[in-house]
């Protein structure tokens, strides 16, 4: 729980309402992806899916998209 809660602290993630706060979580998603889904650490993988989907759900919000 430790290192889950030290990447936390370093990718810092947050409500996204901007677009600017979508592309920099978008930027964490594509470094992460980058290391392969088989490289990633159990804490890098949780980190992925939160930030995969919150920008999924701001996506859907903005095309107007309500599941």
């Amino acid at each position: 729980m430790k290192r889950y809660g030290r990447l936390l602290a370093q990718a810092a993630p947050r409500a996204i309402r901007t677009e600017e706060e979508n592309d920099r979580a978008l930027a964490i998603v594509e470094k992460l992806m980058e290391k392969g889904e088989l490289n990633l650490t159990p804490e890098e993988d949780a980190l992925l899916e939160l930030l995969v989907d919150r920008s999924a759900e701001v996506f859907q919000v903005s095309a107007g998209l309500f599941l």
